[in-house]
């Protein structure tokens, strides 16, 4: 019953995990088409506009990313082999990859 409860944790973390890059990945692409109007502005009231959004967003995903390197340590340090093992079993590569960054983080 624990290795259940243990495993539904994970995935929970795993997919907060994603939603988190997919939230920063939207950003990042506001921040880019931002950059771009920036460019092109004549006004200073609107480079000023633009910029301070930037600035605003640049924050908000750098917070967003500490958030998400806590979360894939957590997630790192959560797992061992054997709960690998029964969530990835049909992805022996994955395995072996999570495997060794599991034990390399160990050490």
């Amino acid at each position: 019953m624990a290795d259940t409860a243990i495993e539904k944790k994970l995935k929970q973390d795993i997919h907060m995990k994603n939603l988190v890059r997919s939230e920063i990945e939207i950003l990042l692409g506001d921040v880019s088409r931002w950059k771009d109007k920036l460019v092109n502005l004549k006004s200073f009231k609107g480079q000023r506009k633009y910029t301070d959004t930037i600035r605003r967003y640049v924050t908000e995903i750098e917070k967003l990313r500490a958030g998400l390197n806590k979360t894939n340590s957590f997630i790192l340090r959560s797992l061992n082999v054997s709960h690998v093992k029964k969530l990835f079993m049909g992805s022996s590569g994955l395995v072996l990859f999570l495997t060794r960054s599991h034990e390399a983080h160990k050490g």
